[in-house]
């Protein structure tokens, strides 16, 4: 999206918040940096869809949470990946587990690796096997929802952060660190 297409964003939100919503100049940028990375179609959709549904102004993270629900809709029954796995377990038994892992979605078959495919051949405790399996799928979830939300810069210094993790000693951001954080701050994250 451009800065121009974020404007008309902005511009819409507050004709339809009139007195509850205003943006300064320094809040623009800091919108325009969080939102740069989605489509001026996808924000227009998520805005429109925000404003025929709360009376409330709606946030950065809203505004990315509902972008996120309608470009990537995330297929999050548990019960019915539950289902994939025994069936999976049912038509190759414990001695073919490539070819049953292989029968699974990506995000089932990460969920049964975890548990063991082994494990839940042998085991005699399904309720508890199931339990186990939903607790883990619905864990996986929130993370690719969470995930999903995270502007590609965000993410960036998260990843550029776990690299240089030697750098953070007792749970402090050396100075060096500190800097260049309030510096991407001052910038709005332009940099990354």
């Amino acid at each position: 999206m451009t800065k121009d297409e974020c404007k008309k964003i902005i511009i819409v939100l507050e004709e339809a918040y009139k007195d509850r919503f205003r943006m300064t100049e320094d809040s623009f940028k800091t919108w325009y940096n969080l939102l740069k990375d989605i489509s001026f179609d996808d924000i227009q959709a998520a805005a429109y869809k925000l404003i025929t549904e709360s009376e409330f102004a709606p946030t950065i993270a809203a505004l990315r949470k509902r972008v996120a629900e309608i470009v990537n809709p995330i297929d999050d029954d548990p019960y019915k990946a539950w289902e994939e796995a025994r069936k999976a377990i049912r038509d190759y038994g414990m001695y073919r587990p490539e070819k049953a892992l292989a029968s699974l979605s990506p995000r089932t078959r990460e969920a049964v690796e975890i548990l063991g495919f082994s494990n839940l051949c042998h085991s005699e405790n399904q309720v508890s096997d199931r339990a186990r399996f939903i607790d883990y799928y619905k864990q996986q979830i929130e993370k690719e929802k969470q995930n999903a939300l995270m502007p590609p810069s965000v993410k960036a210094q998260i990843e550029h952060n776990k690299r240089n993790q030697p750098q953070i000693e007792s749970g402090q951001v050396n100075y060096e660190n500190r800097q260049k954080i309030q510096g991407l701050i001052a910038k709005g994250f332009g940099g990354m």
